[in-house]
């Protein structure tokens, strides 16, 4: 079961700071979404300022999710931002997606 997805995105550009606004918008309406349409769980997205990486986000969910809709969430996340780069011709980002296992 995993209470916790946490979606980290690495980019080889630089932003401006209106433009990594509306990118770190872009990540938190597509994992809202992407949510409603795997999972239908409530959560609570959380922008992670600790990160080392350019975007991120925390999902907390408010009941732990099955594994396997956890793996399926953050690949349907990471396609998405893929897509959504390619498709405003920005460099491809690196995404990587990390699930906490809770242990209850």
């Amino acid at each position: 079961m995993v209470r916790l997805i946490r979606i980290e995105i690495f980019v080889n550009e630089s932003y401006t700071d209106r433009e990594r606004a509306m990118l770190q918008t872009m990540l938190l309406n597509v994992s809202s979404l992407s949510n409603a349409l795997v999972t239908g769980e409530e959560l609570v997205l959380y922008p992670v300022s600790t990160s080392k990486a350019d975007f991120s986000v925390d999902l907390v969910f408010k009941h732990a999710i099955e594994d396997q809709q956890a793996e399926e969430l953050g690949s349907r996340i990471k396609r998405v931002i893929t897509n959504s780069f390619k498709m405003s011709k920005l460099k491809s980002p690196t995404i990587e997606s990390r699930a906490r296992v809770d242990r209850r």
